[in-house]
């Protein structure tokens, strides 16, 4: 009976270790990235990005699908302008984390060697066809958009700029 009772507690102590590896390598999965990712920006492979938390996203510019296939933010803007609107895929990599943005939580625009600071200030899922969210505001602002909902929505950050 004392031998059952020992090969019961290994296999125990088996699942535990087995869950604690699984737990730490979905984390370690997650910090490579992000090292990666600041390392790209130190190394001076894009000059612009975008900051949400602890989260690095290289900013970039060119065909659309060649930048959002590569899990990069995309820029949608053709000129510089007070009202800014970034784009990226609803993925592990990219903009997954616009969903636990608060009101009034702090994003950083890195471009042109200064940090731009912005505050959210409006959430909210929008369809598709709808480009409302392109006007003119009358505040320099911050748009975030990814997809959701099979494309059939997007959900929109509008940040204001910090003064």
């Amino acid at each position: 009976m004392e031998y059952l009772d020992i090969i019961k507690r290994i296999i125990k102590i088996l699942c535990v270790l087995s869950i604690l590896l699984i737990i730490n390598q979905n984390k370690i999965k997650s910090i490579k990235y992000n090292i990666r990712t600041k390392k790209e920006i130190e190394n001076n492979n894009s000059t612009n990005y975008l900051r949400i938390y602890d989260n690095y996203y290289i900013v970039k510019s060119g065909i659309e699908k060649d930048v959002l296939d590569n899990n990069y933010v995309y820029y949608l803007n053709n000129s510089t302008s007070d009202n800014i609107f970034l784009a990226g895929h609803n993925s592990k990599v990219v903009f997954n984390i616009l969903y636990r943005l608060n009101m009034s939580d702090e994003v950083i625009y890195h471009i042109n060697n200064r940090d731009y600071v912005y505050e959210v200030i409006n959430k909210e899922y929008i369809d598709v066809d709808d480009y409302s969210i392109f006007s003119k505001k009358n505040f320099s602002s911050l748009t975030l958009i990814t997809c959701t909902y099979n494309n059939q929505k997007r959900y929109i950050v509008i940040c204001r700029k910090k003064e």
